[in-house]
Order: structure tokens, then C-alpha cells, then sequence
């Protein structure tokens, strides 16, 4: 445990996965890079302990350490961004430290913890879930589009990037230069993008329910609205529910004349009872009760 309710995990992989860089002679360096992604994940808990956020699970993998925060869904939008961005601004800034020393020590230690940080802001800041970069491109997608848009756009971005090291571990194997590096961040992202693909059909109706609590802790949530065609289908309408805000339809006609006003929790239950008709057959049904 780190403080309360914050509990440190051990992958089943890691030790594994330790013994066998050991064995290929990547001692040192090793060493330091799980120390400083240690350090990344810290910035991250201390920055969301800050914002008031409370229940973290740190689990240390093969691909280092990762912050798994309970309560991180009911975070704004703005909170988010601050939360992902923590960890490789301390490495940049860690960086550019331990670069300045070099300069003036010229120590091999100094150049590596140089190295080791640069590299993971870089890989932190790719645009792929789970990473920081991910989630900050959902976040800033997120600002133009449905939340739901937003994460079929990240998980694409996800495989891409993952694919792109597959072709990476080709090339080195090729050249007859095997990095298992390679090969293992190409899975983990295409896995990782799969999995987030298979939730984005619930993500709407989730995010439902947590607005819900969110809105019962904080007394208050801010409004959107939007104006819709009769014709467009619940599930179509729900898509375009923004995560963070309450939202309600307004139902036009071919003439853009307002037939009906519906908020998101009737579009729920709506569909729940109906199924996924459109907007003007659940009006006609209203209208016949």
C-alpha cells in the first residue's frame, strides 16, 4: 500500500520479463527506466491526489508501471488533460536536469537517466490508449467530437501505432537485429485497441450511468444541446451525447420545426423499451399513451 486506499500490484509477467533483459545484459539500464517510470506514474497519482481524486491501483507490468484510477472516469475534461500530461513533463523536465549535469560532469550515469527520460516522454506522448498521448488525443478529439467518436479515433490511432512497430520488429529481424522491445509494444497496442473497440458500443450507456453519480456528488453538471432530425434513430442520437455534459435533443421536422425536446436519460430508457427506433416513432408512441 502507498497511502490509504492506494494499493501496488505485481504483474505476473514482470519478474519474468526481468530475469530474461538480465540475462540479456540490459542491467543498468533497465534498472533506470523502471525507476523513472516509477517516478512518471507518481507524478500522475500526485497531481490527481491533488485534484481530490482518491482509490488508485499501480500496477507494474513489463511496459512498466500504470495508474489505474478508480474514480479518473468523473474527471473533467480539463482534469483529465492535467492528470495524463503530469507524468512526461516530469520526464521532460527530469530530461533536461540531468542533461544540464552531463554537460558539466560528463558521468556515462548522467547521459543515460538523460536518455531514459527523454525516451519516455517521447513513447508516453504517442497517440495510443492506454498511454498519456492517447488519452490526451481523445481528450482534445473529445473537445470537437462525441466522446464515443472520440475513442473509435484513439483506437484506430492505437492500431496504426502498433502496427508500425510490427513493420519496426520485421525490419530489425531483416537487418538481423532483434529487439523483442518491438514485438511486444506491437501487441500490446493492436490488443489494446481491440479491447477498447469491443467496449465502444457501451460507452454511451456508461457513461449514462456514471454521469448520474457524478452529478449526485458534485450537485451540478453543465448542459448541451443539440437539435436533430425526426428521422435520425435513438442509438444515432445517443452517439452524439457529450460525456461530461447533460445533454438535450431537440427533434425537427423536414421544416425544421420542433416536434419534441428529449434529455438523455428518456433516450435510455426509450431504447431500452423500444429498442432502436427513430426519434419520430418514439414521438408517435408518446403521443398514443
Amino acid at each position: 500500500m502507498l497511502r490509504g486506499d492506494t494499493l501496488l500490484k505485481i504483474n505476473k509477467y514482470f519478474i519474468p520479463y526481468i530475469l530474461l533483459m538480465v540475462l540479456l545484459g540490459f542491467k543498468i539500464q533497465l534498472l533506470l527506466t523502471v525507476i523513472f517510470i516509477f517516478l512518471h506514474e507518481l507524478a500522475h497519482y500526485y497531481t490527481a491526489f491533488v485534484l481530490g481524486f482518491k482509490g488508485y491501483d499501480i500496477e507494474v507490468s513489463p511496459l512498466g508501471t500504470r495508474l489505474n484510477l478508480k474514480e479518473l472516469e468523473e474527471a473533467s475534461l480539463e482534469e483529465d488533460i492535467i492528470i495524463s500530461i503530469a507524468g512526461p513533463v516530469l520526464n521532460i523536465i527530469l530530461a533536461v536536469l540531468f542533461y544540464v549535469l552531463f554537460k558539466n560532469y560528463d558521468y556515462d550515469i548522467l547521459y543515460r537517466i538523460t536518455e531514459v527520460n527523454f525516451v519516455l516522454a517521447i513513447f508516453n506522448l504517442l497517440p495510443a490508449l492506454p498511454l498519456d498521448g492517447g488519452r490526451l488525443f481523445r481528450d482534445i478529439l473529445s473537445c470537437k467530437l462525441t466522446y464515443r467518436k472520440a475513442t473509435y479515433y484513439s483506437v484506430i490511432m492505437g492500431a496504426i501505432i502498433g502496427t508500425v512497430f510490427f513493420i519496426i520488429f520485421i525490419y530489425e529481424v531483416i537487418n538481423v537485429r532483434v529487439n523483442l522491445n518491438f514485438v511486444m509494444m506491437g501487441i500490446f497496442f493492436i490488443f489494446t485497441a481491440y479491447s477498447e473497440y469491443k467496449t465502444i458500443a457501451y460507452v454511451v450507456m456508461g457513461d449514462l450511468m456514471k454521469k448520474r453519480v457524478k452529478f449526485l456528488k458534485k450537485g451540478f453538471l453543465e448542459n448541451r444541446s443539440l437539435s436533430v432530425h425526426h428521422k435520425q434513430t435513438i442509438l444515432s442520437a445517443m452517439g452524439r451525447i457529450d460525456k461530461n455534459k447533460h445533454m438535450i435533443l431537440w427533434v425537427l421536422d423536414d421544416d425544421m420545426k420542433l416536434i419534441d425536446y428529449i434529455c438523455e436519460e428518456e433516450l435510455l430508457e426509450a431504447v431500452k423499451e423500444y429498442g432502436n427506433i427513430t426519434l419520430e416513432e418514439y414521438y408517435n408512441l408518446k403521443e398514443h399513451m
